[in-house]
């Protein structure tokens, strides 16, 4: 679920990032290029960053699932 409202929020900047673009000089055109480049590699590296937020969350709830199963079993 988190992936998902993370994605809407890289895709709606990139929306907007992309009307910006649009509205651009002529004259700027190169670094208008440069610009998208950059900005694809950052949506890119968004990416990956939240899907590694998304594993390191799924490994902590699992390995505190499993303390809590192991603290359960072993008598105080």
């Amino acid at each position: 679920m988190r992936e998902c409202n993370y994605n809407k929020a890289v895709n709606k900047l990139a929306e907007i990032m992309n009307r910006k673009d649009m509205k651009l000089d002529q004259k700027k055109k190169g670094s208008t290029a440069d610009l998208r480049k950059k900005e694809k590699e950052n949506r890119k590296l968004q990416l990956e960053l939240n899907q590694e937020k998304e594993k390191f969350n799924h490994m902590a709830i699992k390995y505190q699932k499993e303390l809590s199963e192991m603290q359960a079993v072993s008598p105080p």
